[in-house]
């Protein structure tokens, strides 16, 4: 129950919110499906900033040797 009247009158969406809110739902809805959609095209460049990022870890980890040695 609503404490003041005058919301009582208020729909809960208008015909414009709802075809705004279309896309949003059928995109969430579709990439929920079938995400490949998105991944097929970012996963080469993932891939390519997580060997980026090997690189630089390798590079500034230090070897156990050298931990050893001091």
């Amino acid at each position: 129950d609503l404490i003041k009247e005058s919301l009582k009158s208020i729909t809960d969406m208008t015909a414009r919110e709802r075809w705004i809110f279309a896309p949003l739902v059928i995109m969430t809805l579709l990439l929920g499906i079938y995400p490949s959609l998105v991944t097929d095209i970012i996963g080469p460049s993932v891939a390519a900033l997580v060997d980026q990022v090997e690189t630089a870890q390798a590079a500034f980890t230090p070897s156990a040797a050298s931990v050893a040695s001091h």
